[in-house]
């Protein structure tokens, strides 16, 4: 980076009316000069150095977007494993569900049928008990 414009002129004349020989005045003119070199090239940020960040940073993002897209797709593939494999296992309960009503249906209808047997033989009993007295 070019140095910032310093009027070493200006500054040796400055010095002078502030009572500084010639010598002394152009020793701290040069120091001066050095002092602000140094802060420009060692302390402050350039833009070329703002520059490279910026490209680094968009690299970076670059790479994050990449990582992120794969992970988002990995992800998306497990889900959809996952909820394939959930229906699977929801069609077999709806289908053990289904069979469990079945059985149990059948044997509501057998206990059905064998209380109506039950109460018919009681009610004949009764009637022979009752009847033939």
């Amino acid at each position: 980076m070019a140095l910032p414009a310093f009027d070493t002129h200006a500054y040796i004349k400055r010095l002078k009316a502030a009572g500084f020989n010639e010598k002394q005045a152009e020793a701290q003119s040069e120091l001066q000069a050095e002092v602000l070199s140094s802060l420009v090239t060692e302390k402050l940020t350039t833009k070329d150095d703002l520059l490279h960040v910026q490209q680094s940073v968009r690299e970076d993002l670059l790479h994050l977007e990449g990582r992120l897209k794969e992970d988002m797709m990995l992800v998306e593939g497990r889900l959809k494993e996952d909820i394939v494999l959930l229906v699977t296992q929801f069609s077999r309960l709806e289908s053990q569900t289904q069979q469990e009503f079945i059985r149990l249906d059948g044997k509501f209808n057998l206990l059905h049928w064998m209380l109506g047997l039950i109460l018919g033989s009681c009610v004949a009993l009764l009637f022979k008990v009752f009847l033939h007295s």
